[in-house]
Parts: structure tokens; sequence; C-alpha cells
């Protein structure tokens, strides 16, 4: 081997050393971050690639974990993705009867609860019993880190193998604005262009205001970073990017009506608040100055506030999540990682029954 062929064998040998070292690191981090160690390890192996969307639940799938409603003990959690990546315990196969009611969002209502406990399961049991719905379907497609667009894209993806009569968006309003400036994966440009996952993305900003913020993840409500304070924290400091972000925001509610029109369903927008909006004074034990200052900033309730606006502005149905989960205001709503918990599920699936039974009938 000549001294030239040793250079450019030991140059590959680095790349593909390093490349192990990122991954190694990339992959102590996520297991970290998901095993249970008292937390949630349900989005840990969950997912795999999907070309359009980029992930998507993993199908026929069953996953394990520890969780607990806020401030509680953990128990043992079982979610079921089925042959489709459904949050559903059976299998889906040929023809299906009756009306369909298709479900996008992101961790909430994929769930870190039991899946007989999920939003989709109660809702559907509860459609069932009604004479006029006794057939219904309540399918569950949302994931784990989606955000609007991806809401859009995993819609696409099952668009020939379903047919819903009513689509059900659960928009975030924790972290979906915030998500909506991500280009590791497909997304909205600031023209309001529809673009490929960026080969070339900005270095990530998350883990500088992750410190700057005093937290680490081994703090009681670290959850809450996640959970909407990362977002709010990103607006104070880049308040130029509020408008370009409603904009995109906007195109997105576009493309799921444009989305629900060639499916021939209706659309409906089920907005959930963040737990820092239902339930300030719990959140409220991170007594550090630099995040009073954030929660106190009123962002989240800005976008809270300017979301439901358009959706009449734009008359898309919708359901206001807001009230319902205050006026109950018990911290079990939340689980320890701040995604909500078994008794909003409930209470959400309640909501979703009362604004869809109308919709559903003579089917």
């Amino acid at each position: 081997m000549t001294s030239i062929q040793q250079r450019i064998v030991l140059a590959a040998l680095s790349t593909v050393v390093s490349g192990l070292a990122a991954y190694a690191i990339w992959w102590a981090w996520d297991l970290e971050t998901h095993q249970d160690q008292g937390r949630n390890n349900l989005h840990f192996g969950a997912l795999e690639h999907d070309d359009v969307v980029g992930v998507r639940p993993r199908k026929s799938a069953v996953m394990k974990g520890l969780m607990g409603p806020l401030h509680g003990t953990n128990i043992p959690i079982t979610r079921h993705q089925n042959n489709l990546g459904l949050i559903r315990k059976t299998d889906l196969q040929g023809q299906l009867s009756g009306p369909q009611i298709l479900l996008h969002g992101d961790s909430h209502i994929m769930g870190i609860v039991n899946t007989a406990d999920n939003v989709s399961s109660i809702l559907e049991t509860k459609l069932r019993k009604n004479p006029s719905t006794s057939k219904a379907l309540v399918l569950n497609a949302a994931c784990h880190d989606y955000t609007f667009y991806q809401y859009v894209l995993r819609h696409r993806t099952l668009s020939a193998q379903l047919q819903p009569k009513v689509i059900v968006v659960v928009a975030y309003m924790g972290n979906d604005f915030l998500g909506l400036e991500d280009t590791r994966r497909p997304y909205i440009d600031d023209q309001g262009r529809e673009q490929p996952t960026n080969p070339n993305p900005p270095a990530e900003t998350t883990t500088a205001r992750l410190k700057e913020l005093g937290l680490d993840e081994s703090d009681p409500l670290s959850g809450l970073f996640w959970q909407g304070l990362n977002q709010a924290f990103y607006f104070q400091q880049h308040p130029e990017r509020v408008p370009v972000v409603k904009q995109k925001a906007i195109r997105v509610l576009q493309l799921s009506q444009a989305e629900a029109k060639k499916s021939k369903a209706q659309l409906v927008l089920a907005v959930l608040p963040s737990c820092d909006l239902v339930l300030p004074n719990a959140v409220g034990v991170l007594d550090k100055p630099v995040i009073r200052s954030v929660m106190k900033s009123g962002i989240q309730q800005n976008f809270y506030d300017w979301f439901l606006s358009t959706l009449q502005k734009h008359r898309i149905e919708h359901i206001d999540l807001l009230p319902l989960l205050r006026n109950n205001g018990r911290t079990q709503l939340f689980a320890n990682d701040l995604h909500i918990w078994v008794p909003a599920h409930r209470l959400i699936a309640e909501e979703m029954f009362k604004k869809l039974l109308p919709m559903l009938r003579n089917d």
C-alpha cells in the first residue's frame, strides 16, 4: 500500500470513527432522555423513517414505559401502535366500514398513557355507544415531535388508505409555533413554500436556551421547558420572527383545508393549551427570575388568542380546550413530564364527542 493510499484509508477511518462517535453521543443522549429513571421512555424506539414526513410512528409496535400524574407516582404504561402506525390495539385491514374520524397531533395525543386511556380510544367507545355512530372508528395518527406542517404531511401519507368523514387536528400551543422554525425536517419557508429537509440547517439553539434559563434534565419540572417555556423564550429573544411564524401557521391552515377538501372531509381544529396556561400557579415553583420573566411575558397567551381569532376569521370549525381544562384546574390533568394525563384525555374526549356527534350522524 502506497503512502497516498494509506493516507486515504486513514482519512476514511477517521471519518467513520467520527461518525460513530457522533452517533454514540446522540444514542446516549436519546437513551438517557427517554429511559425510565422515573421519567418517560415511551418515545424511545417508537418512531421510524418516513420519506414524506421525516419520521412516523413505528408500525406494529408495543411501547412500554413509566409515567404518572404531576407530583404523583409513576405507573407502568403500555401504548400500542398498529399495522398503520396508528395508536390502536387492533390492526386495520381491507375496506373499513362506519364513519372514520382521523385524529392528528403530537406526543400529547400520541399519548404517554395506556392505549385504553388515550383520547382516541375513549372517544371511539363513547361514539359506539350512540346508535347513530355505533360503527365509528377513531384513527389516531399522532406522532411525537410533530408540529403544524407534519400533520399535513402525515395526512397525505394516509389519504389513500383511509376515508375520514372528519379530520381533527389537535394543535398544541406549547410548541407548535416554534416547530415551524425547524428546517431539519420538511418545512414551510418564510415565503410560505413547502420545502424538503434542509441538508445544511442552522446550528441548534435549544441547548443554549436551556442553559440560559438555568435548567437541566434533573430539574423537577424541566418538562415545562419542552412543553412551553422553550417556545416562549425563543420568541421573547426573537420578536421579529412572530409575524413570520404566524404567516406560516396561516399557510398550514390553508394546506389543511385543502387536504380536507380532497378527502371530502370536514376539518376541525382542537386547540390544546400548554400547562403554564392551564395551571400557572402549579408551574410557578420554578422560582428563577429569567423564567418568571418569560412566563409573565404573555407570549403563550398571545399566541393562543391569536390562533383562536385566526380560526374564527377563516371560519374553521374548532374546539377551544383552555376553558375546559382551566375550569377543572387539577394538577392531575398533566403528567410528571407535563404531557396531558389521563383525566385530560377523558375531558378532551368528552368535548370532542359533543362537537363531532352532529357531524357524524346520518352517515
